[in-house]
């Protein structure tokens, strides 16, 4: 998602863009992989020593809220990713590999496989996500 993007939507939803969301976003952004708020919060540090594990938290839960992050829970936590499909216009939904070692992740490409699923005809369908776990070819060698 463009960065000008980004901060349209913070505007539009009356909210400020300052430069610890900035960083946060940026973190995300380097990183294709779901991230808890504890590991968004360590990378951060070294830039920025005066923020908070508060400030992380709180702001994931905004990002969350408006579009701009999926999020998953591994291990019991809460984790964020930079959603590949944020915002207004948002066409499409993407399904994930999870590496339970490393947290890497990958979104499967092909059709979504929910699409050819029988439902009840009463049921309304509002979402759904898919998820696999195991472990990327990097850590079966280290396992």
């Amino acid at each position: 998602m463009k960065d000008k993007t980004i901060t349209d939507l913070l505007k539009k939803n009356g909210y400020k863009v300052t430069q610890k969301r900035r960083a946060l976003l940026e973190v995300l952004e380097h990183n294709a992989r779901f991230m808890s708020a504890k590991e968004i919060y360590e990378s951060l540090l070294s830039r920025h020593p005066g923020i908070s594990y508060d400030t992380v938290y709180r702001n994931m839960s905004i990002f969350t809220h408006l579009g701009l992050l999926e999020t998953t829970s591994l291990d019991g936590e809460r984790r964020y990713r930079l959603h590949e499909c944020s915002g207004d216009n948002c066409q499409h939904h993407t399904h994930y590999v999870i590496c339970l070692e490393c947290s890497t992740t990958m979104a499967l490409t092909d059709e979504c496989p929910v699409s050819g699923m029988k439902f009840p005809e009463n049921f309304q369908i509002t979402g759904h996500k898919l998820e696999v776990y195991g472990y990327c070819q990097a850590c079966q060698e280290n396992i």
